[in-house]
């Protein structure tokens, strides 16, 4: 479930949003429920919670990050699985810049199989392929993303929707 842009953003979350700055807890992107809310279940959620003392309450927003990723996002406790999630725009995940990697795009297809496998076929999956500092680099690594995004897409991995602006995004790197 994609939340508008702007819903995080209204005048009453912005003191929230400065005073929760500072307040970043870890999330794995691929660990989504059906409705595409991010499970704070795993083991670097609960120890960065531990570790700054935050106690989680409905509607409190708070910054998630994994690795290179990073988005706004609205805690929601889930009663059907007793644990608490956080409700994201997946259109407002960003890069985090001061992390530059590049993706080894046969071991993320790999991966992304070996998830297909063994997850709900709704599944949401989010692909990111970076841009390298040379632009020869760039073309070849943004070429090989195309060809990724396209298996993915042809395995029903991701749908056509997310297949159509992912190549867009990739294309307009070029």
């Amino acid at each position: 479930m994609n939340i508008p842009a702007n819903s995080f953003n209204s005048p009453d979350n912005n003191n929230q949003q400065i005073l929760n700055k500072q307040l970043r807890v870890f999330a794995d992107f691929n660990n989504a429920d059906e409705e595409g809310h991010l499970r704070l279940n795993c083991i670097g959620a609960i120890e960065d919670l531990a570790r700054q003392k935050i106690e989680l309450k409905d509607g409190q927003i708070l910054t998630f990050y994994s690795e290179d990723l990073e988005v706004e996002g609205r805690v929601k406790h889930s009663p059907e699985d007793n644990f608490w999630v956080a409700v994201i725009d997946w259109d407002n995940i960003r890069e985090i810049e001061d992390l530059p990697k590049l993706i080894d795009v046969p071991k993320l297809m790999e991966k992304l199989r070996a998830d297909n496998l063994s997850r709900r076929p709704k599944r949401r999956r989010t692909v990111i392929v970076k841009k390298t500092k040379k632009i020869q680099n760039s073309t070849v690594e943004a070429a090989k993303g195309l060809k990724a995004l396209k298996e993915i897409f042809e395995e029903g991995i991701i749908t056509e929707e997310e297949y159509q602006s992912k190549r867009q995004s990739l294309v307009n790197k070029l």
